[in-house]
């Protein structure tokens, strides 16, 4: 996990610039399914336009 979070906080930087940045957890597992390296989950607030 050492070398992956400093990837992690780089790419929140090009998403969103400068801190504070959306909550995250990063949890560290053995295998995920189908042989992946990473997997990815999110929950986006998109505000309805009137």
């Amino acid at each position: 996990m050492s070398r992956l979070r400093p990837v992690v906080n780089k790419v929140q930087e090009e998403l969103w610039g400068a801190s504070p940045y959306p909550p995250r957890t990063i949890v560290e597992v053995c295998r995920l399914s189908q042989d992946d390296i990473f997997e990815v989950e999110g929950t986006f607030y998109a505000p309805v336009k009137r």
